[in-house]
């Protein structure tokens, strides 16, 4: 367990023992933004490899999962365990339970899926993918009624004063494209603006939405991000490789081209 944590720690990425609640031990490693099962369980048996450890389970354990189909499961952090009724906490480098659990579950660093990965030296093993554009970047045609994951970290936390503005604009333009009604792009909208540096005013607020829902005008953003969301959007970024969006984009655009060349 130590020289995994030692390994990780060489690549830069903060770790965390966890006793199981029973007799085992855990070690956690908090991605940020989430990191594919894929791209997660590579990195996980490249560190143990490189650690000189077998028999250790990695998780996840399955590459894909589906609402079917999850997959084999994990208690998350503090959870207690159904066998012993134990909780299962932090503990130091000699096993010790650490104090204030839930403080330290706040602190906890994170490292960027990609950082990891280019550490160890790992690549993508799917092939460079060719999606069409517009002109402007825009995918073109049709396009998946999901939300872009760069868009729900965006949500998720909060901008900047400076560029509050214009990302309230992609926010709500993303909720329009989705299919999304005004009062709940609203919703959305509001949530966001509780986890702003300094929120927008409640006539700011207003005037974005109402600009991204304006009769007849429907823009969508694509990936080359310019002026001011250039400064931000990188880091709510996946990276092309893994964005799920862009995958069902390719396969949407890749079936269409069939069905066009078939003659349906």
């Amino acid at each position: 367990m130590l020289r995994l944590k030692a390994a990780l720690r060489d690549l830069g990425a903060e770790s965390y023992i966890e006793f199981s609640g029973r007799k085992g031990w855990h070690l956690w490693v908090f991605f940020r933004p989430h990191a594919p099962n894929t791209a997660a369980r590579r990195a996980g048996r490249d560190l143990l490899k490189r650690a000189g450890l077998e028999g250790v389970e990695v998780f996840p354990k399955q590459d894909r999962v589906s609402r079917d189909r999850p997959g084999s499961l994990i208690k998350l952090p503090l959870g207690i365990h159904q066998a012993t009724g134990r909780r299962c906490t932090f503990a130091s480098d000699s096993g010790e339970t650490l104090p204030e659990q839930l403080g330290l579950l706040c602190r906890m660093r994170t490292i960027a899926p990609a950082h990891l990965t280019g550490a160890l030296g790992l690549r993508s093993s799917r092939p460079t993918r060719s999606r069409p554009t517009a002109p402007d970047g825009t995918p073109a045609g049709a396009t998946p009624g999901m939300m872009k994951p760069c868009v729900e970290t965006l949500i998720r936390e909060g901008t900047a004063q400076g560029y509050r503005n214009r990302a309230g604009f992609l926010i709500a333009t993303e909720m329009r494209r989705i299919g999304a009604g005004r009062a709940t792009a609203a919703g959305v909208l509001s949530a966001w603006n509780t986890r702003n540096r300094l929120p927008l005013l409640a006539p700011e607020l207003a005037a974005v939405l109402a600009s991204a829902y304006r009769p007849g005008d429907r823009y969508e953003f694509g990936c080359h991000w310019t002026g001011l969301l250039a400064e931000i959007m990188p880091e709510f970024c996946v990276g092309r490789r893994c964005c799920l969006y862009l995958d069902v984009l390719f396969e949407m655009s890749g079936c269409r081209e069939s069905r066009e060349r078939s003659g349906e």
